[in-house]
């Protein structure tokens, strides 16, 4: 029974690192990082970002390092 508990939480562990590790990689595609703004100097979204993807990302990066 523990054992079957411990290889169902390593399993949980290696899904949640598999999943940061694709949102990881769609910020790095996009040459930003968790705490990079989005926005210019004026207030507006930057132009040369693919913001909803980011954001994306970024929203379900937070829960898991909570």
């Amino acid at each position: 029974m523990a054992k079957e508990h411990i290889n169902h939480l390593i399993e949980k562990k290696e899904e949640i690192e598999k999943k940061l590790l694709q949102q990881e990689d769609i910020l790095k595609a996009n040459k930003v990082t968790m705490s990079d703004s989005l926005i210019d100097r004026e207030g507006f979204p930057r132009g040369d970002l693919d913001i909803p993807t980011i954001r994306s990302a970024r929203i379900q990066i937070i829960p898991q390092i909570s």
